[in-house]
């Protein structure tokens, strides 16, 4: 009505663009009187329990929040555009911050600077690689192991988000075919993803594991809703082709905390050690 002239809401969807195309054609196209394809979206083909699981870590939403939390400017250099080299040269400046922290003499020795001037010249660096958002704040210098800790964990999450974020890319030709979830899911490349019967015998060992386990550093309760069995392609070859299947020991269990948006990177790539650009600060158990 013309007294609500003043209230309009415009939606936009993440999945709805094409490539190239203005997001105002089908407004255009409805207002002179075009018909549009009126086909139904292709139905979600994963198992309701796998589907949710997509749905979580492929969430928009909950990336665009991380990247806020992370205080990282997606806007300046978007995910897509990020490159490994970039990140590499991030970590090779925390690597230098982290020595100077560690040992205040490396300012003079291999800077030629005092401690103050040196890390404010890293920290610089740094962010000129890796553009933040701290709005009109001036970006903190990184001068303790705790801003250190917080910019390797925005590294390792950037390097996992921009794996889900090329899959989370829509294509012309996939677009009606396919539904994205079920995209999704295949561009992890996984031999299998199967939720675990929370009656079987599996699910029973991996939960008393996980009750029983945990140190000083983690004083947590956890709540399962669903435990997956999952193999990625050619794993058990390597597996089995590695040292590693030698050990005599059937308990190989590794617990690894993360962020939900960086399970899309995990999933397919596997966990990666820290490249050797990284400090060896801030992780628990080492690189």
């Amino acid at each position: 009505m013309w007294i609500n002239r003043n209230k309009i809401v415009v939606q936009y969807s993440p999945h709805s663009d094409y490539e190239g195309e203005k997001n105002g054609n089908k407004a255009v196209r409805k207002v002179a009187g075009e018909q549009e394809d009126e086909r139904s979206p292709p139905e979600c083909t994963l198992e309701k329990s796998v589907k949710e699981l997509m749905e979580l870590i492929f969430n928009r939403q909950r990336f665009r929040i991380t990247i806020s939390v992370l205080k990282y400017d997606a806007i300046k250099l978007p995910l897509g555009k990020l490159s490994d080299t970039t990140i590499t040269r991030g970590f090779q400046q925390l690597k230098d911050l982290a020595a100077l922290i560690d040992d205040l003499a490396v300012a003079s020795s291999k800077w030629n600077m005092g401690f103050a001037e040196a890390t404010e010249h890293l920290s610089n660096t740094y962010y000129s690689f890796i553009p933040h958002r701290f709005g009109r704040k001036q970006p903190p210098i990184i001068r303790d192991d705790i801003l250190l800790k917080k910019e390797i964990e925005l590294l390792q999450s950037l390097s996992d988000m921009r794996v889900a974020a090329e899959l989370m890319k829509i294509g012309r030709k996939t677009r009606d075919s396919i539904h994205p979830l079920d995209r999704q899911f295949q561009g992890l490349g996984l031999e299998e993803m199967t939720r675990l019967d929370d009656k079987s015998s599996e699910f029973g060992h991996i939960m008393r594991y996980l009750s029983n386990s945990g140190g000083a550093a983690q004083k947590m309760t956890y709540t399962i809703k669903d435990i997956f069995r999952i193999e990625r392609q050619g794993e058990r070859k390597r597996f089995d082709n590695s040292e590693f299947s030698k050990i005599p020991s059937n308990r190989r269990l590794l617990w690894h905390g993360s962020r939900a948006t960086n399970l899309a990177g995990i999933l397919s790539q596997g966990l990666r050690i820290a490249p050797p650009e990284a400090p060896v600060s801030g992780y628990m158990f080492g690189k």
